[in-house]
Parts: C-alpha cells; sequence; structure tokens
C-alpha cells in the first residue's frame, strides 16, 4: 500500500523517513522494502541523513543488503543532481573499505552515476585506476565489465587508461562474454 502512495505522491513520507530506517533483527525482505521506500522518499530536505543511514548499511553481514544499500545510494545520486558530489565521495571511500563485493558493487553504481553525468570522470578515474589491478573483482563480472567501459568510455582522462587495458586484453581469452 505504501508503494502505490509513493507513486502518488513521493514526498508523503518525506518528513517521516527515520521510521523507514532498518532495525538489525528485521526479516531481510522488510529491509528490502525499506530500502525501497527510503529511495523513493529521499529529496533535498533529507538526502544528506538518508545517504548517511544507507551508508551505514554497506558493511551489513547480509550482503544482499549491503549491496542494496550501495545501489539506492547510487539511485539517489541519480535522482537528486544536488547531492552527486556526495554521493560519488562515497562510493569512492566505500572502495577502501577493501571489501571485494563492496568495491565491485560501488564501481557498477559509479558507471551509473558516470552515464548520467559525464562531467564527473576527472574525479573519479583516478581511483578506479588500481581496482582492474587489485583482485577485487576477479569474480566479479559485472563490476569488470563495468570498470572496462568507465575506462574505454572515459580513459582519455586517465594517462594510464591503455596500460590498464592492455592488462586485461592480454587475458580477454580467459574473460567471461560480459567482460569481451
Amino acid at each position: 500500500h505504501i508503494d502505490l502512495l509513493l507513486t502518488r505522491s513521493p514526498a508523503l513520507f518525506s518528513s517521516e523517513f527515520k521510521a523507514f530506517f532498518c532495525r538489525y533483527n528485521e526479516p531481510s525482505y522488510i529491509k528490502a522494502k525499506k530500502l525501497h521506500i527510503i529511495t523513493a522518499i529521499a529529496s533535498l530536505a533529507n538526502m544528506e541523513a538518508i545517504l548517511e543511514e544507507l551508508g551505514s548499511y554497506v558493511t551489513d553481514v547480509d550482503v544482499t543488503m549491503a549491496r542494496k544499500s550501495i545501489r539506492c545510494i547510487g539511485r539517489i545520486g541519480a535522482r537528486i543532481g544536488a547531492c552527486v558530489d556526495h554521493v560519488i565521495s562515497m562510493l569512492l571511500a566505500f572502495q577502501e573499505l577493501d571489501i571485494p563485493y563492496v568495491t565491485a558493487e560501488s564501481v557498477c553504481v559509479l558507471r551509473d552515476i558516470l552515464r548520467k553525468y559525464p562531467d564527473r570522470a576527472p574525479r573519479v578515474l583516478p581511483s578506479l585506476a588500481g581496482i582492474m589491478e587489485s583482485s577485487a573483482l576477479d569474480d566479479e563480472l559485472e563490476a569488470k565489465a563495468a570498470l572496462v567501459w568507465i575506462l574505454g568510455q572515459f580513459g582519455d582522462h586517465l594517462d594510464d587508461a591503455p596500460y590498464i587495458l592492455e592488462s586485461l586484453v592480454e587475458k580477454i581469452e580467459e574473460q567471461a562474454p560480459v567482460v569481451r
């Protein structure tokens, strides 16, 4: 029912956004629904608090919850242009956590943000340069494909882009079709 109300009036619950923050003891399906609602009600007035709350879910023991929270952060950044720089800063900070699935999901979300805001690429590229050389994306095919897309699309902003892609091209036969 809340979904129906939000489709008709997204600002309806924007002042009551804290009621939709997840609690540690809630079932995963409730947490997933709350993430959807929080993302839908995010506005200029409450985006900072919502983004910080979603950022705290990134280190959740539930990998699915962590991935969904990163996706929600990206959706908010894509929808509310005023917070895109804050979202990019958060996504770049997540990479420093050195958790492979967090790094992978952050790269995928950065790809989506750069599709909408290509002028932010020079800020993002330097931090992505070392990811391909690390083993963080070995099991994450979508993230590896996202990184290849970013480097191919915006490689002119990064001097080492051809060399990073060269190491991938050398092993192209070993790569999954989505990366090729």
